[in-house]
Parts: structure tokens; sequence; C-alpha cells
């Protein structure tokens, strides 16, 4: 547009000089117009003033377009700006997006941690009281009223010891009357020499002693208020009550 404008100018500038040095006053010149009259000197001076305003509009024109395109350029560069604080401002929302996915991903990794260590957990103490469980009925039902450790009595006679309750017993108390049972002494049962397990048995006696061993393990790994459970049943001492009534057949023999 400024060059148009410029151009336009121009051409009228040219026309209208051309016009007033044809129809200048002439003085006493006698040739058909103004131009064969003059001088080179006045030709100097003509072009001169014709070209000076021309060069001046260029002039103008020249730093009008300037202006304009370092107008355009600060538009560009603030526009520039502006994307850039705009994706700026999208990349710092989508690091706190990532941030905010990162920790509710780890929230759900300690969730299903936490979730898993307590399934597991139930599942130790489910085992743990299947045990137990599996423990008494083993001695209500296979250790109740038969031969356990089996000897001679000092006058030569075969006598056994034998775990007599009045009736199946529950749980803990099975399992504590049966630890008393096996703590005690064989002399208490005339045993005096020879003494052994007696051999229908022994299989199930050491399967009781594995499975207090077990036992203990297992409460072991789910900590102290489990321990408290063996403590209260005396599993321990009957473990060792038992591995000591198994070393009897190796001492006999």
């Amino acid at each position: 547009m400024t060059l148009k404008i410029a151009g336009c100018l121009t051409g009228t500038l040219l026309i209208c000089a051309f016009l007033l040095g044809w129809f200048a006053y002439k003085g006493n010149c006698p040739a058909a117009g103004t131009y064969s009259c003059m001088t080179a000197s006045d030709w100097g001076t003509f072009i001169a003033g014709v070209f000076a305003p021309i060069a001046f509009t260029w002039l103008v024109a020249a730093v009008w377009i300037q202006s304009q395109e370092l107008a355009e350029q600060r538009e560009e560069l603030r526009l520039t700006r502006r994307e850039f604080e705009e994706n700026r401002k999208v990349m710092q929302e989508q690091a706190e997006e990532a941030r905010r996915q990162a920790e509710f991903i780890g929230l759900q990794t300690n969730l299903l941690k936490a979730q898993d260590a307590d399934r597991r957990r139930e599942q130790e103490e489910r085992t743990l009281e299947n045990h137990i469980q599996t423990l008494a009925d083993l001695i209500n039902n296979n250790f109740s009223n038969v031969n356990f450790v089996t000897g001679s009595a000092s006058d030569g006679r075969i006598v056994s010891s034998v775990f007599k309750p009045r009736e199946a017993l529950p749980r803990d108390r099975a399992i504590i009357r049966f630890g008393q049972f096996a703590a005690a002494p064989e002399a208490n049962y005339g045993i005096a020499e020879k003494l052994h397990v007696d051999p229908a048995v022994r299989p199930l006696v050491e399967i009781a002693r594995d499975l207090t061993r077990l036992i203990i393990d297992t409460a072991n790994e789910l900590g102290p208020e489990h321990m408290i459970t063996v403590a209260r049943l005396k599993i321990v001492a009957l473990n060792e009550h038992l591995d000591r009534k198994l070393g009897l057949a190796t001492a006999a023999s």
C-alpha cells in the first residue's frame, strides 16, 4: 500500500513538473515550448527541483515501510513470547499432571502391596490356626489311651506311659494337657530302663514334633502377638519334650 502511494505521488509530481515546465514563461525565447529555451544550468535546476520531492517521497515511504516491518516484527515477537508462555504453562500443567499420576500410581502400588501383605498375613494366620487345630486333633484322635513310651520296670515287667484324658478335649486344653503328659518323667509310670517310644505311635510322634516346630516358625514370622499364643499353649516346651522322647529309642539301642 505504501509503495502504491509513493508511486502515485511520483507519477503526479512528474506530470506536474512536465506541465509546469512546458507552460512556464519562456521570456524572449522564440522556440516552441519552454524546454527548448532552457540552458544546461536551467536543466540542472529543473531536474533538481523535480527529483528532490520525489526522493523525499521515497525516503518517507522507505522509513514508513521499515517502521511497518519493525512493528510487524515486534508483533511477531510478542506473539512468539505469548506462545512460549502458553507452551510453558502447558508443559507445567503436563508435568504437574504427570506428578499427580505418579503419586496416584505410587499410592495404588502401596495399597496393592499393603493388601497383598494383609492377604498373605491372613493366610499365614489361617495356616497357623490350622496347624494348631491339626495338632489338637492328632492328640485327641491318635495319642489318647495308647502306649506312648514303653520300657521295663525295676521288676522286669513291661510298662508304658499312657495319655488318658477322660474325654475329647478342646483344642487349647488338649495341647496343654498333652504337654504336661510329655513333660512328666518316665519314672512316674514305673519305667526304669529300655525306654523307647512305642513303635506303633512313633511316626505320629515325629509328625507331632515337626508340627510343633512348624507352628513355632510360623508364629515367629507373624510376630510377638502370635508367639504369645505359642507361649500360652507351651508349644516350645512340647516340641522339646517330643524331641527328647524320640531320642529315647536311640539311647536304648
